[in-house]
C-alpha cells in the first residue's frame, strides 16, 4: 500500500528538482523480526551490483525481457517508504562530500518531532561515505535504535550532518503514511539491555551483512519502474531477538 502511494509521488518531486535516480525496494520475506539496518545494507549491496554489472545480474522469471541498463548513482537515499516529501525546499539534490544529508530532522518530523538525535526516515549519503562508516548495523531486529547507532558511526567517521533550517514544521514538511493497524511495529526488543549495549559500539555492519536473495524483479507502479528485490536474513544475535510471531513494515 505505501510502495503504491510513496512511488509516483516521489518519481514526481524528484522530476521537479532534474535529479536523475532509479528506485530500489528491498522486501524480508523470512520470519524474523524487521531488520531496517540489514535491509538498507542488503539493499545499498544489490544496487552496487545491478549498476556495475547491468545485465549480468539475475533476475527473475517474470520482470521484463528488456532489461534496462541502470546508470552508475554517485548517492542514494536511504528512504523509509511510508514518508512522502511535501515541501519543494526539501532537496535530494547532491549531499556533499563533508557528510550525509538529513532531510527530515526532528522538528520536520510528524511523528518524531519529540526525538531531538533523530536520525531516521531519509537519509541522503554518497556511496563513499556509507562504505566508509561500514554501512549500519545488522544487530538491530526489530523496531527503533539502529539509526542512533548509524550515527555514531558518521559522527565518529568526523562527518558533517547537515539538515534544512527553515521548514514548514510536522506534517507540512513530510506525510507519515504509515497503516499501524496493517503493519504493527514490534518494538519488545528496543528496550533489552544486549541491544542498548549495541548502540555505542560499531557491531558489524556492510561486510558483515549476511542474506540470500530469493527473488529480483523489475516492476512498475502506474508507469514508475522499480527493482523489487526479496531477501532472507540471517540471525547474528540470540535467537530470542530475532524471531518473533509480529510482522512488521
Amino acid at each position: 500500500m505505501e510502495l503504491r502511494l510513496l512511488l509516483p509521488h516521489l518519481h514526481r518531486f524528484l522530476v521537479r528538482q532534474n535529479v536523475l535516480h532509479a528506485f530500489y525496494f528491498v522486501n524480508q520475506v523470512d520470519k524474523l523480526r524487521f531488520n531496517r539496518g540489514a535491509l538498507l545494507n542488503a539493499g545499498f549491496i544489490e544496487s552496487s551490483q545491478i549498476e556495475k554489472d547491468g545485465r549480468k545480474v539475475l533476475f527473475s522469471h517474470n520482470s521484463s525481457k528488456h532489461q534496462p541498463c541502470f546508470p552508475l548513482s554517485d548517492y542514494v537515499a536511504l528512504h523509509d517508504v511510508d514518508l512522502l516529501p511535501l515541501d519543494p525546499n526539501i532537496l535530494y539534490t547532491w549531499p556533499g562530500d563533508q557528510g550525509p544529508y538529513h532531510p527530515i530532522p526532528a522538528p520536520f518530523h510528524p511523528r518524531y518531532y519529540w526525538y531531538a538525535k533523530y536520525f531516521g526516515g531519509v537519509l541522503i549519503i554518497t556511496r563513499e561515505q556509507f562504505v566508509h562508516v561500514n554501512g549500519m548495523s545488522n544487530s538491530f531486529w526489530g523496531w527503533g535504535a539502529e539509526d542512533d547507532e548509524f550515527r555514531g558511526r558518521v559522527v565518529r567517521a568526523q562527518y558533517v550532518i547537515s539538515s534544512p533550517k527553515t521548514l514548514p514544521l510536522g506534517i507540512n514538511s513530510f506525510r507519515s503514511i504509515h497503516n499501524t493497524k496493517l503493519h504493527v511495529r514490534d518494538s519488545s526488543t528496543y528496550y533489552d539491555p544486549r541491544v542498548r549495549r549495541l548502540i555505542s559500539t560499531a557491531h558489524g555492519g556492510l561486510s558483515t551483512t549476511n542474506y540470500t536473495v530469493v527473488s529480483r524483479d523489475i516492476l512498475r507502479v502506474d508507469g514508475i519502474s522499480f527493482v523489487m528485490i526479496s531477501v532472507q536474513l540471517k540471525c547474528n544475535m540470540p535467537i530470542d531477538l530475532c524471531q518473533s510471531n509480529v510482522r512488521e513494515r
